[in-house]
């Protein structure tokens, strides 16, 4: 999507923020309106393509400000929101495919800083678990809806960073790379990431209010 205006203004307005803390706010704003305008306009397929495509460029740039914060944890969670809301307001990533299973793949990146940051700030066990739980589940999401989506719309940017994904997955259990006893499939998309949040609702990384919500 070449020349879109919306992204223009708020690219502007991000590269006008004095700081980390005013990109947050202004893209953290700019997410929150185009999420409002993305449930308005969800009977015109569209308009809400359009739409579920900014909310994705703009929650990567949100989250990359994150990860340079004193709260890595929300770059991770960013993106698992705004994948989400994507798929619940009936965007087909298919739409969308080279800014989705680049979402996908940030998502997995973001969730191994927070790993790094929470082995060197006194790890809990049982967080460390869920984390690693959660990229396993992510890579493997992810692995299989870029080569799914690579035979389809002839994609190669992510050829290199997917086998660096496959080596992650490799040592993990089979059973983590399931979902309700399923090999996890694209399709699947949106149970792995309530399943993501609800872990790191249960290790209150995430609100556990916020994720009932």
């Amino acid at each position: 999507m070449a020349q879109d205006p919306v992204l223009e203004q708020i690219f502007a307005d991000l590269d006008a923020a004095e700081d980390t803390d005013m990109r947050l706010r202004v893209s953290g704003e700019a997410l929150a309106r185009l999420n409002e305008q993305l449930k308005q306009c969800m009977n015109q397929p569209e308009q809400a393509v359009d739409c579920a495509y900014r909310i994705l460029i703009v929650a990567d740039l949100h989250a990359r400000d994150f990860i340079g914060s004193d709260e890595p944890e929300q770059a991770p969670l960013t993106l698992l929101g705004e994948l989400a809301l994507i798929l619940t307001c009936r965007v087909s990533p298919e739409k969308v495919p080279v800014a989705y299973v680049g979402s996908l793949y940030r998502t997995i990146e973001f969730m191994m800083t927070l790993l790094q940051h929470t082995m060197t700030t006194g790890p809990d066990p049982d967080t460390v678990a869920h984390i690693e739980a959660s990229v396993v589940e992510l890579a493997a999401l992810t692995i299989v809806t870029y080569e799914d989506f690579r035979k389809r719309f002839n994609l190669s940017f992510l050829d290199h960073d997917i086998r660096r994904v496959r080596l992650l997955l490799e040592p993990a259990p089979e059973d983590l790379r399931c979902l309700n006893g399923n090999p996890i499939n694209p399709t699947m998309a949106l149970d792995v990431f309530y399943d993501v949040l609800a872990r790191m609702a249960a290790c209150r990384i995430l609100d556990p209010a916020m994720f009932a919500e």
